[in-house]
């Protein structure tokens, strides 16, 4: 899905073949710049320029990333998001917002965004942000789930099951601390260390 050509990275050249991000901004210059930006890095686009029109665009396609404006007329990123991840899709989500303030970056990431990048930003950081997160997406666990007496984490579907019973939906940091007491059932963290 994602790879580095090492000798063109020497070159300075990166490529990111078979990547398509979906780009959700009502403002017209990001939307231009970002994508142009993105074809060519050899990566597919498709752009929305509102809240309804990417909901429609994600019920029918598949992506390997989202950009995500927070501060639209129609439909707010947040409210698009919460959709997002309701709907059981998990695809790295990056929030770009004019809002810089630590509160709103907290929200977004609570409600399951994986990056928050504030406006105006330059563009060789959303790639640098998108790489990261791709190499995320390809470290892919060694075993789909860890198990532990009768609690079940699947990696895979991102689901929690106690005695075989699925439990409601729980945020990502909740999952990655189940996960990594899971991992480690005798040991003790300090809450510094989770």
């Amino acid at each position: 899905m994602f790879f580095h050509d090492y000798n063109n990275r020497k070159a300075g050249i990166y490529k990111m073949p078979d990547i398509s991000v979906l780009i959700i901004d009502d403002e017209p210059s990001i939307l231009k710049a970002v994508s142009m930006t993105l074809k060519q890095e050899h990566i597919a686009v498709t752009c929305a320029d509102n809240g309804p029109l990417a909901l429609d665009i994600l019920k029918a396609n598949t992506f390997d990333l989202i950009l995500l404006d927070i501060i639209m007329p129609d439909q707010d990123g947040f409210s698009i998001l919460k959709v997002i991840r309701s709907s059981q899709n998990y695809t790295p989500v990056i929030l770009l917002s004019g809002r810089g303030e630590d509160s709103a970056q907290v929200k977004g990431l609570e409600l399951g965004a994986d990056d928050y990048i504030t406006k105006p930003f330059e563009i060789q950081e959303v790639l640098a942000r998108i790489q990261v997160q791709l190499r995320h997406m390809q470290q892919e666990p060694e075993h789909k789930s860890v198990s532990y007496k009768n609690l079940e984490l699947d990696r895979e579907r991102f689901e929690v099951r106690i005695a075989g019973v699925l439990l409601p939906k729980i945020t990502k940091q909740e999952f990655a601390i189940l996960e990594l007491l899971l991992e480690h059932p005798k040991q003790v963290f300090s809450k510094e260390e989770i």
